[in-house]
């Protein structure tokens, strides 16, 4: 199974199905706090649908298309972080996280997707990177900026999401 260590307490593993049960109460946990940046976070009804998500996660990964890793602390689940939309033609993807609301403001996310960043520059030869940024997150787009992402657009009603058009930053890092 891959694995990812990043110091003696964290860790990124491979988003496996025999996680589901973990994985669906941590999103179960926090479906409040996870429904303004993900609407699927309202569409969670049972275990089922996390085991669908994973293995839709599985055949995008034996495409090239997506690695979906769990965020591991201390043996716990508390996390997710993905590359996705990966494309090895124009050695570029994009960048999704999120992690549980407990967890936050202790630097676990942002180095958790700083790990996921060297896997992709290191290790899958990609050249950039993006991420989305909903407008009014404030926390997705200070973790952005600490691993060196550049701002550079703001992309108007980008998704319609939550029954209205959402505004979105775009953060952009280019391997040097």
């Amino acid at each position: 199974m891959f694995q990812k260590v990043i110091d003696e307490n964290l860790a990124l593993v491979l988003n496996m199905p025999h996680f589901a049960d973990e994985l669906f109460a941590l999103s179960i946990k926090n479906k409040e706090h996870l429904k303004p940046w993900f609407p699927w976070a309202n569409d969670l009804k049972c275990v089922q649908d996390t085991k669908t998500f994973i293995y839709s996660q599985l055949q995008g990964l034996a495409k090239g298309e997506i690695l979906s890793c769990l965020i591991s602390y201390k043996r716990k689940i508390i996390g997710v972080c993905d590359l996705h939309k990966i494309s090895q033609k124009n050695k570029k993807a994009s960048i999704g996280y999120w992690i549980d609301k407990d967890y936050e403001g202790q630097g676990l996310a942002s180095k958790a997707v700083g790990a996921l960043i060297e896997i992709a520059f290191k290790e899958l030869g990609l050249k950039k990177l993006s991420i989305y940024a909903q407008k009014e997150n404030i926390k997705s787009q200070n973790l952005a900026q600490r691993l060196a992402f550049k701002k550079v657009a703001l992309l108007e009603a980008h998704l319609f999401m939550n029954g209205e058009f959402k505004d979105f930053y775009l953060f952009e890092k280019v391997k040097q």
